[in-house]
């Protein structure tokens, strides 16, 4: 019975192993397409502009994967339809994609190592538990489940570091809002186009949240006098952005001067920190892949070796 239990615990253990090797190195590289079927999608429309050709559609858009596709075709309709130049957003839409690609990398470079040290450690686990189990025969068959549930906190180790790599690839931003990154690029650009267009401000604003509601757009309010939460958090960089915009058209309106120059240094700016709050989390990621192995994997190992001495001694 102990025999064909390792037998099927190192199977398991060979099958995830696998299943690792092959669905997390897919995982990324359909990521990194993704990303690169955008960056290579906007610089052939930016060629193409700078060629003086116009296109005849913008259905390449569409075929992106989400939330590129959704959030880029029905936003360079609006802006072209406004008669905004399209150069610029562009560009900096690009440079955001490319950013991410980046990120993506690093996110997979600054994990090797703690992901590395996890799968040692993992395997230490059937590996202790198998050489008690045969060399100390009297632990009995509780020692049976004291391996499998001491496999299952390895287990759930390798999860954890998965889901740390990726939480620090996107700067720490919950799935829910991941989508804001894109976001509040969309809406600063469909803002610019409104503006260059002849819309007044407060209009502009208006109209560039009114396309699509989404929580980032209800946290920043339609009207620019109403005033902004600030929360905490890694979507803080984002809720003041938009408070930052609306500070501008304030202070446009009641200075009457345009305030296009100032949303663009705000769009280049919260690229710029999003990507240094990456940077940042990343460094942080070996430190943060030492917690799995303290609460998991390390009170398994302790665990199977006290219970070893117990059952042997009792």
């Amino acid at each position: 019975m102990n025999t064909l239990f390792f037998c099927a615990l190192w199977g398991a253990i060979f099958c995830v192993c696998l299943a690792v090797k092959v669905i997390v190195p897919h995982s990324f590289q359909a990521q990194r397409h993704s990303l690169v079927k955008v960056t290579r999608t906007l610089r052939d429309l930016e060629d193409t502009l700078r060629s003086g050709t116009i296109p005849g559609n913008y259905d390449a858009f569409g075929q992106l994967d989400a939330p590129w596709g959704e959030f880029l075709s029905g936003s360079i309709q609006i802006l072209r339809s406004a008669g905004a130049p399209l150069l610029p957003t562009l560009r900096r839409i690009r440079i955001l994609a490319e950013s991410q690609e980046v990120a993506l990398l690093a996110a997979r470079s600054g994990s090797t190592q703690a992901v590395a040290q996890a799968t040692i450690c993992t395997l230490l686990v059937p590996l202790v538990g198998t050489a008690l189990g045969f060399f100390l025969p009297e632990v009995g068959d509780i020692w049976l489940g004291a391996c499998a549930f001491a496999f299952f906190l390895c287990m759930l180790a390798g999860l954890w570091l998965v889901q740390l790599a990726d939480s620090a690839r996107w700067a720490g931003l919950p799935a829910s809002k991941r989508a804001w990154v894109l976001l509040a690029q969309i809406y600063g650009e469909r803002f610019l186009g409104y503006m260059r267009s002849g819309m007044p401000p407060d209009v502009a604003w208006q109209q560039s949240l009114k396309y699509q509601s989404t929580e980032l757009s209800l946290r920043w309010g339609s009207s620019i006098w109403q005033s902004v939460e600030l929360v905490t958090g890694p979507e803080k960089l984002f809720v003041e952005f938009g408070a930052s915009v609306k500070k501008a058209i304030q202070v446009s309106l009641l200075e009457g001067y345009a305030c296009t120059e100032r949303i663009e240094s705000l769009l280049d700016g919260l690229r710029q920190d999003f990507h240094a709050q990456t940077q940042r989390e990343l460094q942080l990621l070996g430190t943060r892949a030492l917690r799995p192995l303290f609460i998991c994997i390390a009170p398994a190992l302790m665990a199977l070796v006290m219970l070893a001495l117990f059952l042997h001694l009792v």
